[in-house]
């Protein structure tokens, strides 16, 4: 599976969503160094997207230590919150579901798809943590106010690339949403390394969280949150496999 001098971008963008699937880290370095080739950015950003969901780290660090990736640039609220939105059936996720049940929210009611927003992310992290936390996803407008609309057509490109649910994490833009700043692509986070490692520390992805942990910034206050994080959501479940990741990822 190794490009040609004048590969087709389309084929090569195709080969790296397979490598992702197969987690085939090698032929995604063949792919991706190739000199004299222009990316097209918003295709790159889909398999990222992807790879942070399926917790393939070495994907991750291979498109930002090729700098195909910025990830002030590619971590906008609109990313952010599909990644909380994901439609993955992991235990852990529908445990996440169950904690925002626990907190008395549900989802939002203007919504047809009921999505999770960044408020709602905030007060579970207050619920987890105590009222000392002050989350920004409540204090900062322009992150609570935010929301996302699933109900739209899925991206095509990405469910041709990985052909299984998670494709549903990227797609088209409706027309409210490109009308909305709270969701444009220019929107980003100061620190995007906090955010994913926030989002990877609640979905109990030990090597994503690692990763951003190490890239971020804070490290002793970060690894506090973690900590603290993972043992209040192993005092909230029942599952024993839970419990024993919680507390095996919280030393």
């Amino acid at each position: 599976m190794k490009a040609k001098n004048h590969p087709n971008k389309n084929q090569v963008i195709d080969h790296l969503g397979l490598a992702l699937t197969w987690g085939k880290i090698e032929i995604a370095r063949n792919d991706l160094l190739i000199e004299d080739t222009e990316w097209p950015t918003d295709k790159l950003e889909d398999i990222m997207l992807l790879a942070i969901v399926m917790n393939s780290v070495d994907f991750v660090e291979l498109f930002l230590e090729a700098k195909l990736i910025d990830l002030k640039e590619f971590l906008t609220i609109k990313r952010l919150l599909l990644l909380y939105n994901n439609p993955s059936q992991t235990r852990q996720k529908l445990f996440l579901d169950s904690l925002f049940r626990d907190t008395g929210q549900e989802k939002d009611k203007d919504q047809s798809n009921k999505t999770i927003t960044l408020k709602m992310v905030g007060k579970l992290m207050t619920y987890l943590l105590g009222d000392y936390y002050d989350s920004h996803y409540i204090s900062e407008e322009k992150y609570a106010n935010a929301k996302l609309n699933l109900g739209i057509k899925k991206c095509s490109r990405c469910k041709k690339l990985v052909e299984n649910s998670l494709a549903n994490v990227s797609r088209e833009p409706t027309p409210s949403e490109a009308n909305n700043d709270s969701t444009k692509q220019t929107c980003d986070f100061d620190n995007p390394q906090r955010e994913l490692f926030i989002w990877s520390v609640l979905n109990n992805q030990r090597e994503m969280a690692e990763f951003f942990w190490q890239d971020g910034k804070n490290a002793i206050a970060a690894a506090l949150v973690a900590h603290a994080l993972l043992f209040a959501m192993s005092r909230r479940t029942h599952s024993k496999e839970l419990i024993e990741q919680y507390t095996s990822n919280a030393k």
